[in-house]
């Protein structure tokens, strides 16, 4: 929930509506109808029916990452009234200090926390992190690339696959950021979602 503020005359849109989305970690993007639209964190929290994997929807491509990249065990949030900090001690006990800062928009301390600690919740640890996904249209039955076409932006949805084909099987629900059609050939199409 973002509070009130005073937007001083020569702010850049871009400028503010970025301050926005650190604010606000969902998705503000256009639409396939030509919407504008914004999900805010917590929607983007509810997975669609939709499952990438051998058995479901297979894909031809799959990036993951895992690391430190990403991480951040320390965070810091300046909300309109004030600052939190929140630490994750046995994160950093393990890995060392990753300190993140964001300038928001939040009206409240509560609001400031909340959001420290959804940061916390998602990037003290390292872990495999799906980067992107290309599915071949033209392989699948025309029930699953209706599926495939309904997504949209910020869609959450379940990826599952095993490392190197070695030990246990890993589902990951991931959102989507961005989604690229390419023509392999004339009658083969490939779709790319990048989280």
């Amino acid at each position: 929930m973002l509070g009130t503020d005073v937007i001083a005359a020569e702010t850049k849109g871009l400028e503010y509506l970025n301050k926005i989305s650190t604010s606000e970690p969902g998705a503000f993007f256009i639409g396939k109808t030509g919407s504008v639209v914004f999900r805010d964190r917590d929607d983007l929290q509810s997975a669609t029916n939709t499952v990438f994997s051998a058995s479901q929807i297979p894909f031809s491509n799959i990036a993951v990452e895992f690391g430190i990249e990403e991480m951040m065990n320390s965070v810091v949030v300046k909300w309109t009234g004030g600052t939190v900090a929140l630490t994750d001690a046995a994160s950093i006990e393990k890995y060392g200090v990753f300190e993140t800062t964001y300038q928001t928009l939040l009206p409240s301390a509560a609001n400031a926390t909340s959001f420290a600690q959804f940061q916390l919740g998602i990037y003290a640890e390292p872990t495999y992190r799906v980067d992107q996904i290309t599915t071949l249209l033209h392989a699948l039955p025309l029930v699953k690339q209706q599926e495939v076409l309904n997504l949209e932006l910020g869609d959450v949805v379940l990826v599952k696959w095993t490392p190197n084909n070695i030990g246990a099987e890993i589902t990951q629900a991931v959102s989507i950021d961005k989604i690229e059609f390419a023509g392999v050939t004339k009658e083969e199409r490939a779709v790319t979602f990048s989280m």
